[in-house]
């Protein structure tokens, strides 16, 4: 009897795995199949590859701006994540059309978005299908983006042309990427010291006791801290859900490519505040600060930025629930209150915002990290093997 009963649970726990394994496919499949068809559909009708789809107007339909804006590096690497999941053929070469477009941005000193444009478009190419042109774009770019590295504060500067003289931006950790990348592939060791450096004071300057951070420290030329606030969030003194979602994302990355335990004890203490500010159905409203709450718009960007994050986090600290929040997050965005399914929206996702009191729309980075999310969940990977 003892047997038979223990026979009987390891049934029962093989039939939840393999319950479970059915719906994260049906998950999957059910969202590329969208995400599919809304691509396809703006592709039949926009062939031009200099003009980047970033946010959708009032009607639902994307906006489109040149490569030098930041945002511009998501549609192509959407089109790379389609061809991952379906090895489609058409996909990849239509990665590859659009992607030729950004091969001048690899010399752009301009601001710090480099990782955002480059790693999306050439640094998901050359993961993908190894041309070694897409690997030199990126090493060039990398060198272009330490030009915007002071010494004497520590940091790479986000924007010129501000009213800040010295501004550095929580989402900077997400550009850190390019360094790390580029100093494994021949690149010199000053890039891993100096996205190093430059993880180690975000660390210092933008994180407060509690876990919440700043979305933007201005310094004087000496170093020292001139001011910490916000530029998109609600006040100076409150929690902008998206670059909190950044800073998780980017000390995960900063952990995996040093091994540095305080990267990734930083990504905890920021997921734990994130998770532990979100609303019943996981994702954020645009800030965790916002004295219109709950009547105040949500960004499901954050929620898809996040749910990367979080499943990577969930390997060194299983217990923690992180995966189950982050797939908490992904059947929300995929139900009828945030995706774009059956409405006239161009976007996969609706409902995100780019700063605090902006109306909801869709938002092209919202769809690619949704992607990302979702190719993590289906192949249980790391963000080390789905970016390269």
């Amino acid at each position: 009897m003892k047997k038979k009963f223990s026979q009987l649970f390891i049934l029962i726990i093989i039939s939840g795995v393999f319950l479970q394994c059915d719906m994260i496919t049906s998950l999957c499949d059910k969202n590329f199949d969208f995400a599919q068809e809304q691509y396809e559909g703006w592709l039949s009708v926009h062939s031009d590859v200099t003009q980047h789809p970033f946010d959708t107007n009032e009607l639902g339909q994307w906006n489109t701006i040149q490569r030098n804006g930041w945002k511009s590096g998501f549609f192509v690497g959407s089109l790379w994540r389609l061809y991952e999941y379906t090895h489609d053929k058409k996909w990849r070469d239509l990665a590859v059309e659009w992607t030729s477009d950004f091969d001048s941005g690899k010399n752009n000193v301009w601001d710090h978005d480099m990782g955002f444009r480059l790693l999306c478009s050439y640094g998901n190419g050359y993961r993908l299908i190894q041309n070694d042109e897409y690997r030199h774009v990126i090493l060039v770019a990398a060198n272009s983006l330490t030009k915007r590295f002071d010494d004497q504060i520590g940091m790479i500067k986000s924007w010129d042309n501000t009213k800040w003289e010295y501004p550095t931006s929580i989402e900077n950790m997400m550009n850190l990427e390019l360094l790390f990348w580029a100093s494994k592939q021949g690149g010199p060791k000053q890039f891993y010291d100096i996205a190093v450096t430059h993880a180690n004071n975000t660390i210092k300057h933008h994180i407060r006791d509690d876990g919440s951070t700043y979305q933007v420290v201005n310094f004087n030329p000496d170093g020292t801290v001139k001011w910490r606030g916000t530029r998109h969030g609600f006040s100076d003194e409150s929690t902008w859900a998206k670059g909190q979602a950044f800073g998780i994302y980017g000390f995960m990355v900063a952990y995996r490519e040093t091994q540095n335990e305080k990267y990734l004890n930083t990504a905890k203490k920021l997921a734990d505040y994130f998770i532990n500010n979100l609303p019943d159905d996981c994702i954020p409203y645009s800030d965790f600060n916002s004295p219109k709450i709950p009547n105040c718009e949500k960004d499901a960007s954050a929620a898809a930025i996040a749910s990367c994050a979080l499943q990577n986090l969930d390997k060194y600290f299983p217990d923690m629930g992180y995966k189950k929040c982050a797939l908490h997050m992904l059947t929300s965005l995929s139900s009828g209150s945030y995706s774009a399914r059956g409405t006239n929206y161009d976007s996969i996702l609706r409902r995100s915002s780019c700063f605090h009191d902006d109306r909801e729309k869709g938002l092209i980075y919202a769809d690619y990290y949704f992607l990302e999310s979702l190719l993590l969940l289906a192949t249980q990977n790391d963000i080390n093997n789905n970016h390269f």
